[in-house]
């Protein structure tokens, strides 16, 4: 663990990021002699899976956040996903937190958007959030002092866990909620997941 008190820029990140994996290549195996006669050797692999969105994109030069670190597909070419992928970022896993916290996002904008003109709009995002507070007491789309709103990963699985009322108060049907919901229980499942198994509950 290091702590700095610095800017978190492109360098700053590329230079820590050196510094942790130069540290991971030096890393020996375990070597464990069970009763002077056996030996069990442990070989040990790390990997930066808790990094998030800024990281990612400055170690893969990936200037335009806008862009997907993966397939570099941006808002005017995801209809169209390029048939290459950048192999690299796989690496860095997937946050299952982030993953829940984006979707229960997406889902609320798609929400707000259904209406037509901005003003249907802000007044149905007024709608849903006081209606979540009444019925299941989260506090959506609220400033939080210090930490932009107020979505965070208890509040992200509350919205899942609770999907027949998500879809009452959102107008998006339950099996598309349950779907997002099946997808990111297979992120977070620390077993091995049968893909032709998704493909059906997904």
């Amino acid at each position: 663990m290091r702590m700095a008190f610095c800017k978190e820029d492109c360098n700053t990140i590329l230079t820590e990021y050196s510094r942790v994996m130069k540290e991971i290549v030096e890393i020996q195996d375990s070597k464990i002699k069970i009763n002077n006669s056996v030996e069990v050797i442990v070989r040990h692999r790390f990997y930066c899976t808790m990094v998030d969105g800024k990281i990612i994109n400055a170690v893969c030069k990936n200037a335009a956040t806008s862009r997907c670190p993966v397939c570099l597909a941006g808002p005017k070419t995801l209809n169209n996903l390029p048939s290459q992928t950048n192999a690299d970022v796989l690496k860095f896993g997937i946050s299952p937190l982030h993953a829940k916290i984006n979707s229960m996002e997406f889902l609320l904008r798609c929400s707000y958007k259904l209406a037509s003109t901005k003003e249907e709009q802000e007044t149905k995002k007024k709608i849903i959030q006081k209606q979540f507070k009444e019925k299941t007491g989260l506090n959506i789309g609220k400033p939080k002092p210090g930490f932009g709103i107020s979505h965070d990963g208890n509040t992200a699985r509350r919205f899942f866990q609770n999907s027949k009322v998500t879809s009452e108060i959102i107008g998006i049907e339950l099996p598309i909620i349950e779907r997002f919901s099946n997808v990111l229980a297979a992120i977070s499942c620390n077993r091995i997941i049968s893909p032709d198994l998704m493909k059906i509950i997904s």
